[in-house]
């Protein structure tokens, strides 16, 4: 009872030194406006000018971020080496000749109101609200050559043509070189024009009609590379069926056009074919940037559940960011690509690898697998690598894989199984139709532990590789619940008590030997291991984290630490940093509880599973036993005679990938010649050793 008020003072009362030193916006919530060229995308959000390399199979690489003081009313044009960019009453140059790193050449402030900016000939043509303007922009000025017109009907602008409707006639103006223009032709159309869009070789526009009650669109396409201007598509569109409705015609390519549409209080904005198909829908606060090279993006800064080229996503932009929590990483995924980032000592997640991949992508706490089918591979992070270590093929399929190491935990709607890598098949060791509720798994020694919601938590013995056994089973309440394992100890969180539990022991029963009453009045979710502590994951107005570490066998509580909003998270940590990544942000908290005996060296670690010979050998007394493992596992170290007795237990813990050193005493052996063998998930070694007396 006295730990549970002194959570409630903690949590509520005591202000801690766990501070926020940064904090990063991953999926920019506020799109301005976007720009793209056939291999660049420029987009301009709330966190300024972002920039991606267009793959092939439409995969977005984030390149750089410029420095823009972003806003509404942003329009752009790129033209050649040119990128004029408006942001309300400022005009900016940049100089593109490299598009993946563009430069500021000059500014200028100009009137308010630039609707549209178009390139035209030599020259530009900028739609303001009220006006429209033929303006020379250099490196040195901006300067408006010719008011075309102070009208604000639908208008266009494909050089050497400039399109203005005046009720029911579209004018044709041409410009001569001289920048003079001139009335070349009049299209009059049966009723008045509700939109004009014009691009490569193509002039398109739609009037509306009203048939009998309801409004209709009639939208025409019209050849203008032919001097007699032939109509390549006239059609009547109905954008809502037998509603009706007029579609207000705003870009056209050659493949796609693009407007708004009405009928009553319904307003969208939509992408159609030529032919009137309708290819998207948005809301009518989406903008739709379209090109003459077939590609749109439609973006928002009011609703924004995605943007761009058909169905991009903003994850498919700025990539999924998942901690792994053991190994002080996070791994970025974008499309077909995994990359691997560290902190820097400035706060800053660095690119250290990447691989590609064809399939499902797994994550666990150290390691993550490619499933594509039934066939998965392993690949685990070594220092600054990411490398491929293991393989395996299931010959069912399952709902839910854990690689273990050695075994692989499987579950589907009939119940759990285990299975064992024989030659990278899985062959099943075990079935039940009773554990249907499990959620995950752990393995320990020879014990594989796993928490069924329903249950409890069960301890299963396996014997040569083949004899399962289930040993204990602790049961629990009918309450969301979640465990994990820490060094020897499960950490069990049962409803609203932490309940620690020592699994060293070969006991037939499970020894409890902490728990920790949590504040009722919250809710909780995961528990979370890393090298330095626990932490328990919870929501009440805003989510929270709460640390703990076991010393002596009992849990001692560290801090909670608040976030800004209620949003689910996952951490790793790096140094005296504790990494929190929510779906849309990244904090960098300083967490002065990490012990400084803690080390976080990311030195190479070769990609292999190596016992050394012991060194000295022979030896009298004591000697050094080096071996290295490539991912993550549970350890395992043990001597036998030449009649294969057990003689010492020398290590039988889980470990992380590295290099390992232990310096073992023999006193009390015999001389004889003696069997050394390293077991580690599906690697066993063995090194002959000799004692000397």
């Amino acid at each position: 009872m006295l730990k549970f008020y002194i959570l409630i003072y903690l949590l509520f009362v005591v202000a801690f030194p766990q501070e926020i030193e940064k904090k990063e916006i991953i999926y920019p919530e506020k799109i301005y406006h976007i720009n793209f060229t056939d291999s660049i995308t420029y987009i301009f959000n709330e966190r300024g000018l972002h920039i991606f390399k267009i793959r092939e199979g439409n995969v977005h690489e984030f390149l750089t971020a410029l420095h823009f003081e972003t806003s509404e009313g942003i329009v752009s044009e790129i033209k050649g080496s040119q990128f004029i960019i408006y942001k309300p009453d400022t005009l900016f140059y940049y100089d593109i000749t490299n598009p993946e790193c563009p430069v500021k050449v000059n500014q200028w402030n100009i009137q308010s109101g630039l609707k549209r900016i178009t390139g035209f000939g030599d020259n530009y043509i900028l739609f303001f609200s009220t006006s429209t303007y033929l303006t020379s922009v250099n490196a040195d000025s901006v300067s408006f050559v010719n008011l075309i017109t102070s009208l604000n009907n639908p208008r266009a602008a494909n050089y050497p043509y400039f399109f203005l409707s005046v009720n029911n006639h579209l004018q044709c103006y041409r410009f001569l070189p001289d920048n003079s223009f001139y009335l070349e032709r009049i299209i009059t159309e049966e009723k008045n024009f509700a939109g004009v869009a014009s691009s490569g070789n193509l002039l398109g526009y739609s009037t509306a009609y009203k048939i009998y009650g309801p409004w209709y669109t009639r939208i025409k396409i019209i050849d203008i590379s032919q001097t007699d201007f032939p109509v390549l598509f006239d059609y009547y569109y109905y954008p809502y069926g037998a509603w009706g409705g007029v579609f207000w015609m705003e870009s056209i390519s050659n493949n796609y056009i693009v407007g708004w549409q009405e009928y009553g209080p319904d307003i969208h904005r939509a992408v159609l074919g030529m032919t009137g198909n309708v290819s998207k829908k948005f809301s009518i606060d989406y903008q739709v940037n379209l090109k003459f090279n077939n590609k749109f993006y439609a973006y928002s800064y009011i609703n924004y559940p995605w943007f761009g080229i058909d169905t991009l996503r903003p994850k498919d932009l700025y990539g999924t960011f998942t901690p792994l929590h053991c190994v002080e990483s996070i791994i970025k995924t974008v499309k077909n690509k995994v990359s691997l980032l560290k902190n820097s000592f400035d706060n800053k997640l660095v690119f250290v690898d990447s691989v590609y991949y064809d399939g499902n992508l797994i994550t666990n706490d150290s390691t993550f697998l490619i499933r594509k089918s039934s066939s998965f591979k392993k690949y685990s992070i070594l220092g600054n690598s990411i490398v491929y270590s293991d393989s395996f093929k299931l010959m069912e399929s399952y709902q839910k894989v854990i690689d273990l190491g050695k075994y692989i935990y499987l579950k589907d709607n009939s119940g759990l199984y285990f299975g064992m890598k024989e030659n990278s098949i899985v062959r099943t060791i075990f079935s039940s139709n009773v554990y249907k509720n499990t959620t995950s798994a752990f393995l320990f020694s020879n014990s594989i532990f796993v928490l069924d919601s329903v249950l409890g938590i069960v301890k299963f013995n396996i014997t040569n590789d083949t004899v399962v056994n289930k040993q204990w089973q602790y049961n629990i309440s009918n309450y969301s619940n979640s465990f994990t394992l820490k060094d020897s100890f499960i950490v069990l969180r049962d409803n609203k008590k932490l309940v620690l539990i020592d699994i060293n022991s070969s006991i037939t029963v499970p020894v409890i030997v902490d728990s920790f009453n949590l504040i009722s009045a919250l809710s909780y979710s995961d528990l979370i291991t890393t090298h330095n502590g626990i932490y328990l994951k919870g929501k009440s107005n805003n989510s929270f984290l709460l640390k703990f570490l076991i010393k002596n066998g009992k849990f001692e509580y560290q801090y909670p630490f608040n976030l800004d909003n209620e949003t689910d998270f996952a951490i790793t940590e790096a140094e005296k940093k504790l990494l929190i990544v929510t779906p849309k942000e990244i904090y960098w908290v300083k967490d002065t509880t990490i012990a400084s005996d803690i080390k976080y060296d990311y030195k190479e670690i070769p990609a292999e599973y190596r016992l050394f010979q012991n060194y000295p050998n022979p030896f009298n007394s004591t000697t050094t036993l080096s071996y290295r493992i490539a991912d993550a596992g549970q350890i395992s170290l043990k001597m036998y005679d030449i009649l294969g007795r057990e003689v010492m237990d020398i290590l039988n813990e889980r470990g992380a990938a590295g290099e390992y050193n232990h310096q073992i005493d023999c006193n009390n052996l015999p001389s004889g010649i003696y069997i050394l063998r390293l077991r580690v998930n599906n690697f066993v070694s063995s090194k002959k050793i000799v004692v000397i007396r």
